[in-house]
């Protein structure tokens, strides 16, 4: 009936809703404490994350999409939860593997999918461990995850073969260091990749010839820190000067 659609509807909207709001304030506060007390010192520690906020929605909205119709409210807060702690895990996983994923899409719809496809066999109300009816969901739902994995990994295989094939596998040293964004969008979208062009144009001149690659990012860094603090006395002179205007 209609009324039982409205329920539904609402019921999803919610737990959507729940989860996501959960996995964002999750990610937050543990990058928040975290660089806090790993680098009280540094003045370009990003304690007040925005990529971190907004992934860690991502994720909590990630782990609800399979449970969302059939599960408490309380347990979209506690599947937003797990959402933003697997993405944080996965994420700096993949950093110290040295994999290359600067989006973290394989953190929020590889590892938090894959939560979120087992986390119905737990948390639902009607055939779940959580109420007493037994693991043949969660089985279900395990099988469902190897055979999506399987099916994923397949079709990407294929694919990087076929681009490999014709070359367009990997981009050119020169785009990968001045930043894809640039040569295809126009412009840098993030500081990263300022970074790379200042570190590309260093050892593109022959007077960084003889320079190690640890020298080269410390004369970015010096760079980097002079720039913050020019920028930092300028804007306190403005304040001053507007001062004297307004108290003469």
């Amino acid at each position: 009936s209609g009324a039982a659609y409205t329920d539904i509807v609402g019921k999803i909207g919610m737990n959507t809703a729940i989860s996501g709001s959960i996995g964002g304030l999750t990610t937050f506060f543990l990058n928040y404490f975290y660089v806090y007390y790993t680098n009280k010192e540094e003045k370009y520690s990003e304690r007040y994350s925005l990529p971190y906020l907004c992934n860690g929605i991502l994720a909590g909205l990630v782990g609800i999409t399979s449970a969302c119709d059939n599960v408490a409210s309380w347990a979209a807060v506690v599947i937003g939860f797990i959402s933003g702690l697997i993405y944080i895990g996965y994420s700096r996983l993949l950093i110290y593997l040295k994999i290359d994923d600067p989006l973290d899409a394989s953190a929020i719809h590889g590892g938090v999918g894959t939560w979120g496809v087992v986390a119905v066999g737990w948390f639902d109300q009607t055939k779940g461990i959580l109420y007493g009816k037994g693991g043949k969901l969660f089985g279900i739902q395990l099988l469902g995850m190897v055979c999506i994995a399987a099916w994923s990994a397949f079709w990407t295989i294929v694919s990087f073969l076929l681009l490999k094939l014709v070359n367009l596998h990997r981009i050119s040293n020169h785009d990968e260091f001045t930043g894809i964004d640039a040569k295809n969008c126009g412009g840098h979208a993030i500081k990263y990749d300022k970074y790379s062009r200042m570190y590309y144009s260093k050892i593109l001149n022959p007077l960084y010839s003889n320079k190690t690659q640890k020298e080269i990012f410390q004369e970015i860094d010096d760079e980097i820190q002079k720039a913050y603090e020019d920028d930092v006395e300028n804007k306190k002179e403005e304040r001053e000067s507007e001062s004297k205007i307004i108290n003469p």
